[in-house]
């Protein structure tokens, strides 16, 4: 009963929740086509909490977003951050306020699970970001950019709705944002400075 986007090529029959973040965040909503973007995300905003994330470390947890079992592909990381900035960015397109009320117990829902998973421990990798996951279409598990970054801007996304909305959270998000992107950094120094020439 939802309209969902075929986002990859004409090969694919599911849903690739990455490119459809991507869709609705850099070209529906900045084109001003609100109504369609708000179509487009309500299959995740129902599906929130109902998968496990693709990570061995992780649990299944109320905020995490994901695509809708019955038309999943591939489950990426990175997912869940493309799809919490594709809604909070919406949101914060949107005109009228009572209408950004509409995404914000999600946002906040999912804001949770980032944190989460930020604070498990004994998976091997750095800890403070996210544990090793699903990254690509590959079938290891790894910490890699492509998915810290975009859960981190998720959840800058996130706090700045947060804020425009006086949400009483939105300082703690905001905190939090600000320890990912301390801790991630400083992992990447550490890393560059080992790797070789």
């Amino acid at each position: 009963g939802r309209n969902v986007t075929l986002s990859g090529s004409l090969a694919y029959v599911k849903i690739w929740a990455t490119p459809t973040g991507k869709m609705v965040s850099m070209l529906l909503d900045p084109l001003g086509y609100h109504d369609l973007a708000g179509e487009y995300l309500e299959p995740f905003i129902e599906a929130q909490g109902t998968r496990k994330p693709p990570s061995s470390f992780l649990q299944e947890h109320p905020g995490y977003l994901g695509s809708p079992v019955a038309f999943k592909s591939i489950d990426w990381m990175a997912d869940h951050g493309s799809l919490l900035f594709a809604i909070a960015n919406h949101a914060l397109l949107l005109p009228e306020p009572r209408a950004k009320q509409r995404y914000v117990e999600a946002v906040l829902k999912a804001c949770e699970f980032i944190r989460y998973a930020r604070h498990v421990k004994g998976h091997g990798g750095v800890e403070g970001i996210l544990p090793p996951a699903r990254y690509s279409d590959a079938y290891e598990q790894t910490q890699g950019v492509w998915s810290d970054g975009w859960n981190y801007k998720g959840l800058t996304t996130a706090a700045r709705l947060l804020r425009q909305v006086n949400h009483p959270r939105a300082d703690e998000m905001g905190a939090e944002a600000e320890d990912y992107r301390r801790t991630y950094v400083a992992a990447l120094r550490a890393a560059s400075a080992r790797a070789a020439t």
